[in-house]
């Protein structure tokens, strides 16, 4: 692995660069992309515990190393896992998700005021938002 420093001028941190990944599926290539998922899911979760704490420089902190991170899964396209990596893959994906959600309540608080439209069938509240307008 190597080692580098973060282009973000808030943070001034390391972070851990994970090589290129080929797109060959072998199982340490599987093993590596896979960690690759984990070490995104970590720092959406210290994300999110820097939101909860109003610490928005460690927040953009966390989230330039999803960047790096999420760079090197584009770079590793095509990479195969097994049943149960994918399995895996997709509670950490469920897990980010999540985070994300969260840390954009802490983030944007008025986007509760959409609330109404968004849970509500699709067209049916572009409907009601079209028949207002007339």
């Amino acid at each position: 692995m190597e080692y580098g420093t973060m282009s973000n001028d808030l943070c001034e941190v390391g972070e851990r660069i994970e090589p290129a990944l080929s797109t060959t599926a072998t199982d340490s290539s599987r093993s590596r992309l896979l960690q690759c998922y984990e070490a995104i899911a970590e720092a959406s979760c210290g994300m999110l515990a820097a939101a909860h704490a109003g610490d928005w420089r460690e927040v953009a902190c966390e989230e330039a190393r999803c960047c790096g991170l999420i760079a090197t899964l584009k770079a590793s396209a095509g990479a195969a896992l097994s049943a149960a990596d994918g399995a895996r893959r997709m509670q950490l994906l469920l897990q980010i998700l999540a985070d994300d959600a969260q840390i954009r309540d802490h983030a944007e608080p008025w986007l509760e005021s959409f609330t109404p439209y968004i849970s509500t069938p699709r067209f049916g509240a572009i409907a009601k938002i079209t028949s207002k307008n007339r």
